[in-house]
């Protein structure tokens, strides 16, 4: 049952017009996201409570203002807000505008000066007039369910779809390509063999897609689905969710190219090829191409970003940019307030949502005496290198005369071409809006070689020797599949972890999910369930769990 707030609260948090005729606590809007108020039990009203309720015989729904008063150490400040997101990433702005649209007052702090989005964010990265994606160009999720609940199309988004969605090269000549279609002609596979064992692979759960869009992206653990699967699609997804994306495509195809079309798409989805389960998302990935190929968004990713902060202050949310969080301020056991850099503190009603790295929330923005020893010790763990990090990325960025004179038919009408482990988007061939007339843009994300960083800053080695040479090495194996590539470059530039471009590092998933041990603070970023990706499912979730905890 749903706690009853009366008027004198219900002002502030659903407007007075609703607090005059002494409407429930949670708003239509959260009723149709199946969210409730919680009810404390009668076990945890404060003593003082129960004495005042038995002494002065007050009713109940005064004991739980009391009750709620007597449990939180924040006093109430009209002008705070509800709830601080911390970064403007993807997971970030996603939770903010669920929040918001739910009725809770939200800002979001976003530490870069000029600019939301982290990853999801287009610039001007080699010459004027040249729009490069910081992060990735590729969004084969962008259906997913947290961006389809948004409806982002109200807010200006457009997507166009290439022709062809992925196209892959290997050094023996076989070549594959995936379309937006179940029925994959012949003439996209080199071999009669691999055809019919796709066509027999996405047939199969083909009219499942859903249900393994909500066992990978929806709350775990996810029953639901599982139980609109039968016994023999249980044990084929057993066998699945266990292998690595690359064993997958080694054990069902006969061509190089057909075995790198599952580790290629596995990449995405900032997973190891071989990774154990990575196959199973990878898998999901290839189904949702065929059903629905691999949309663009038009103008480059960030216009993702400019819908999701339309909508957000549409509903009244806030967007602060150049306020990096020095600090998250925790009295009673609980979250008060955020400390910016410059020293400002701003005062939190409800809760804080952390798009941020949570080794970065342990080790940085906490103090270490309000976490448990467990979770610190993880945390040190993974500085110290005891805990393997996934492979950090690099991605090269390149302004181009002319479109890339790929040798194969297939490859010029993909949005993306892997070869091997290399991923090169070609967006301009379809978004005129990414380059001046007759030019074009492209970038290659790769895997970092082990070692590369050598533990200086990233910033610094943008312009170091070793970089300029891993560019030089990606550009010459494009160009044995693009014969004249390095003619048509008229510009380059090498992003990577941590050098501001906001490209994703990867951690190990902590052993919480979504909520931390500190009331009120909740991690909502890739470092989350079901982990990172283009899809918005981390914030999404997290937003729905701090609702119910903090309505």
């Amino acid at each position: 049952p749903s706690a009853i707030i009366p008027p004198s609260l219900a002002a502030h948090f659903h407007g007075r017009k609703r607090a005059e005729s002494g409407v429930r606590g949670e708003t239509p809007a959260l009723r149709r996201a199946g969210l409730r108020m919680p009810r404390r039990p009668p076990w945890l009203i404060p003593a003082h409570a129960r004495q005042e309720r038995s002494s002065v015989g007050v009713t109940e729904r005064a004991l739980r203002v009391a009750n709620r008063r007597a449990c939180s150490s924040i006093p109430y400040v009209r002008g705070d807000p509800d709830i601080v997101v911390i970064g403007s990433g993807l997971n970030g702005l996603v939770a903010a505008c669920l929040l918001a649209r739910w009725g809770f007052r939200v800002v979001v702090l976003e530490a870069h000066p000029r600019r939301p989005g982290g990853a999801l964010a287009t610039e001007e990265l080699t010459l004027p007039g040249f729009a490069h994606d910081v992060g990735p160009s590729w969004f084969p999720l962008a259906q997913g369910p947290a961006l389809r609940a948004l409806d982002l199309s109200a807010s200006g988004l457009r997507w166009l779809s290439p022709p062809l969605a992925s196209c892959h090269l290997a050094r023996d000549g076989s070549r594959v390509a995936l379309g937006r279609d179940v029925d994959v002609p012949s003439s996209r596979f080199d071999s009669e063999e691999d055809a019919a064992t796709w066509r027999a692979l996405t047939a199969r759960l083909a009219s499942r897609r859903r249900s393994l869009e909500e066992l990978l992206l929806g709350p775990s653990p996810p029953l639901r689905a599982l139980l609109r699967l039968d016994v023999r699609d249980w044990v084929h997804l057993e066998r699945v969710s266990l292998s690595s994306a690359s064993s997958l495509g080694r054990s069902w195809f006969v061509t190089e190219a057909a075995r790198s079309l599952l580790p290629g798409l596995a990449l995405h989805a900032a997973w190891h090829p071989d990774e154990r389960r990575s196959g199973l998302l990878a898998y999901f990935l290839a189904l949702t191409t065929a059903a629905m190929g691999a949309p663009l968004p038009v103008g480059g990713a960030r216009s993702v970003t400019n819908a999701l902060v339309t909508q957000l202050e549409r509903h009244g949310g806030q967007l602060r940019l150049g306020s990096g969080v020095k600090e998250i301020v925790v009295r009673g056991g609980r979250v008060a307030a955020v400390r910016t850099e410059d020293g400002t503190e701003l005062a939190v009603a409800r809760g804080v949502l952390a798009d941020v790295p949570w080794a970065t929330l342990l080790l940085e923005l906490v103090d270490a005496r309000h976490w448990p020893s467990r979770a610190l010790r993880q945390g040190r763990e993974l500085r110290r290198g005891t805990i393997p990090e996934p492979p950090a990325l690099v991605q090269v960025n390149w302004a181009l005369a002319a479109p890339i004179p790929w040798a194969c038919d297939l490859a010029r009408r993909s949005g993306v071409v892997h070869i091997g482990e290399l991923a090169i988007a070609q967006p301009s061939l379809f978004d005129p809006s990414r380059a001046p007339p007759g030019r074009h843009t492209a970038s290659c994300a790769a895997p970092l070689p082990a070692g590369a960083l050598h533990g200086t800053p990233a910033a610094d080695l943008v312009l170091s020797r070793p970089l300029d040479d891993l560019a030089t090495d990606l550009e010459r194996r494009i160009e044995a599949f693009a014969p004249g590539f390095r003619a048509k470059i008229l510009a380059r530039r090498i992003t990577l972890p941590g050098d501001g471009s906001g490209l994703p590092r990867g951690y190990p998933l902590p052993y919480f999910r979504y909520v931390t041990p500190i009331r009120g603070l909740y991690l909502c970023s890739g470092d989350t369930h079901p982990r990172p990706g283009i899809h918005g499912v981390c914030g999404s979730s997290a937003a729905r769990r701090a609702a119910r905890d903090l309505a």
